[in-house]
């Protein structure tokens, strides 16, 4: 974090200097020779002109160059969040059992996060096609097996009813309650997640 704010810090620093570099040589440059007399600057701009002209090519091209980068970054992001899209879409219309099963751990708890063993196969498919996002930077380590807070992407989350999941609607009856908990995944009825009452 130290770093990023250093790097922040040094890019906002040198488009400052680049920005009063291109300022003051713009100014320097079009100023009208009888206020360059008057201010005692018409000999400098003279012996200057060879590098005032250097500074304007520089700045400009440093600010055109972070434009340039800002679209293709803009642009590249925005292709990425659609095929993320298109993948997540896709995933969600082909579920499997399992998939269902880890989805509905969120309904049956009653979470917004929940830690999940990121080996489980039905878990990393569904983080790879973006269903499931990482919910906090940090992640529990629990013996070999890899434990890390996820939570539902908020743009699958519409997509995700109760039918498509295998829930019914409205109250569960108790042959209802007991096979969903017979459905649950091997990892759900350790320690990992609790059942709620």
């Amino acid at each position: 974090m130290k770093q990023i704010i250093t790097q922040f810090s040094m890019n906002v620093q040198i488009s400052l200097l680049m920005a009063w570099l291109l300022l003051a040589s713009i100014f320097i440059v079009l100023l009208p020779d009888g206020l360059a007399q008057t201010l005692n600057m018409l000999a400098l701009r003279s012996q200057l002109s060879p590098y005032l002209s250097v500074a304007i090519i520089v700045s400009a091209s440093y600010f055109i160059a972070k434009l340039l980068l800002f679209i293709h970054f803009r642009l590249t992001h925005r292709t990425e969040q659609e095929e993320q899209n298109k993948r997540m879409m896709s995933m969600i219309k082909r579920l499997d059992f399992e998939e269902k099963a880890v989805l509905r751990e969120y309904i049956i708890q009653r979470k917004n996060m929940l830690s999940l063993p990121l080996n489980e196969p039905a878990v990393a498919n569904l983080l790879e096609a973006g269903v499931l996002v990482p919910a906090l930077s940090t992640q529990e380590i629990n013996g070999e097996r890899r434990i890390v807070k996820l939570s539902i992407n908020l743009a699958a989350r519409p997509l995700l009813t109760h039918k498509l999941l295998g829930l019914p609607q409205g109250k569960m009856t108790e042959a209802e309650v007991e096979l969903l908990k017979s459905a649950r995944p091997e990892y759900a009825r350790q320690n990992f997640i609790g059942m709620r009452s």
